[in-house]
């Protein structure tokens, strides 16, 4: 059985040291880079609720390839949350031109106190997201966590409707196993779109 603690949280122990860690991230947040994933781990089969409160768990979509992306939407830096975002209608764009039924885009929310179904169902209008394959989730807090950690996602409640945090997206093949992880928010949509046709016809 793998240890899902992660480097990081197991260097940035303590809210306040979290924090300074999570914060010495953000200048990174730009800089893109994929890591192909050289084990064979199966992604944790969360179970969550979608924009329009229907229960979802990641085991709904084995056999097709699932995009996942971390976000909040009261994210105030263009640069984060906004700008993933802003690229997976991108991916789901180019995607569904001719593998919609082979491919899921996900976003899980990890400000489950304010984004509730409504709230994600409207942030996902605003982006012109096709909710036939792209889920907005959110849920239970130590079920968002636990979700977190395939994408080596940390982030901190700093109050008043803030999180720091870092940005990863990660690809799950068709059979469950993490396939590939794109640290930051300036990965390209073309070099993401890739994996994704390779997952799904690699199968």
């Amino acid at each position: 059985m793998r240890n899902r603690n992660t480097r990081w949280t197991s260097v940035c122990r303590g809210s306040t040291l979290l924090a300074a860690c999570l914060l010495a991230l953000i200048p990174l947040a730009s800089k893109a880079f994929a890591v192909e994933s050289t084990a064979t781990d199966q992604a944790y089969n969360f179970h969550l609720v979608d924009q329009d409160s229907q229960s979802v768990h990641l085991s709904d979509f084995r056999g097709k390839a699932v995009l996942v992306s971390y976000i909040f939407t009261r994210c105030p830096m263009p640069t984060m949350c906004p700008l993933v975002t802003s690229k997976m209608a991108q991916v789901q764009a180019a995607v569904n031109k001719t593998l919609k039924n082979q491919v899921v885009l996900v976003s899980i929310s990890f400000d489950p106190a304010y984004d509730t179904p409504e709230v994600l169902k409207e942030y996902g209008q605003r982006y012109g997201a096709d909710f036939s394959n792209w889920r907005f989730l959110t849920g239970d807090a130590a079920e968002i966590q636990a979700a977190a950690q395939d994408a080596n996602v940390i982030y901190e409640d700093m109050g008043e409707g803030n999180f720091t945090h870092n940005m990863n997206t990660v690809l799950i093949a068709p059979d469950g196993t993490v396939r590939q992880r794109f640290h930051g928010s300036g990965w390209k949509v073309d070099e993401v779109v890739s994996g994704i046709r390779a997952a799904v016809t690699q199968r």
